[in-house]
This record gives C-alpha cells, sequence and structure tokens, in this order.
C-alpha cells in the first residue's frame, strides 16, 4: 500500500501492520519452555511481551527477530573470540 504526499507529489509506503507471536510461536522460535522464557524476562535477557487484550499477551515479531540476530552476533563472536 502507498500514500501520496500531496506537496511533493510523490509515493511512501505506508507502514505496515505489526505482526504479533503468541507463546507458542516464541517457544517453537527459541526451543525453550514456557518457564524459561519468563526467567528470561524476568532477568531482563528476552523480550518483554505487551498485553494485546484482557488476558493476552503477544510479542511482536520484530522484537523477537532482533533478540535472536543478538543471539547470533553474540554466538559469533565468542567462536571467533
Amino acid at each position: 500500500m502507498r500514500t501520496q504526499l500531496s506537496e511533493t507529489n510523490s509515493f511512501v509506503a505506508s507502514p505496515l501492520p505489526q505482526n504479533f507471536l503468541n507463546m507458542k510461536d516464541v517457544q517453537s522460535i527459541t526451543g525453550k519452555s514456557r518457564s524459561t522464557l519468563y526467567r528470561w524476562i524476568n532477568n531482563g535477557s528476552f523480550p518483554e511481551p505487551i498485553n494485546i487484550g484482557e488476558n493476552s499477551i503477544a510479542w511482536p515479531a520484530e522484537s523477537i527477530s532482533a533478540w535472536r540476530e543478538n543471539m547470533i552476533t553474540q554466538s559469533n563472536n565468542i567462536v571467533r573470540g
């Protein structure tokens, strides 16, 4: 989807909707249990979920992607050490 800017008559990309991952998605991506994920959240080593409803939480997909990239970078730095 594109949005026209009236002053310049050019187009820019509209923001895409945010994708959210539920707990099962995050468990599948990380290969970790619910308790491990909550332990990591509590010690600050994993992104916190956001409330998306009265009894629902989710993670923005971008935050999990950034966490994964950071973990890969850290691992590569240790291996190359």
